[in-house]
């Protein structure tokens, strides 16, 4: 199955709609959601995820902090997840809009 093409209304829609709660909340519903609707996809983001916290240990050990390492994994974890909460939200209200469409016309 073809993933539907997202609106920009759908996309607006679901950025207001998920800036309204707390990040941090968003972003363990997120993940919590994921993790039981798509198993698999979870454990392939945990390992992308995974590897950038390495890449961040690796500059660190390299003398290349900027800003402190905790601080940048927190905001790597954070980010990922709330950007694929965002999309996760974003499809599932695409294909509701589309349901409507195609059943109202």
């Amino acid at each position: 199955m073809t993933l539907p093409k997202i609106s920009i209304e759908t996309i607006s829609a679901t950025a207001a709609q998920a800036t309204r709660q707390d990040v941090d909340m968003f972003a363990i519903s997120s993940m919590l959601e994921l993790v039981q609707e798509q198993p698999e996809l979870t454990n392939l983001i945990n390992g992308c995820i995974a590897n950038m916290i390495m890449g961040a240990e690796t500059a660190k050990a390299e003398g290349a902090e900027e800003v402190p390492i905790e601080f940048a994994q927190d905001a790597i974890i954070k980010a990922a997840f709330v950007t694929y909460g965002l999309v996760i939200a974003a499809v599932k209200a695409q294909i509701e809009a589309d349901e409507l469409n195609e059943a109202w016309g």
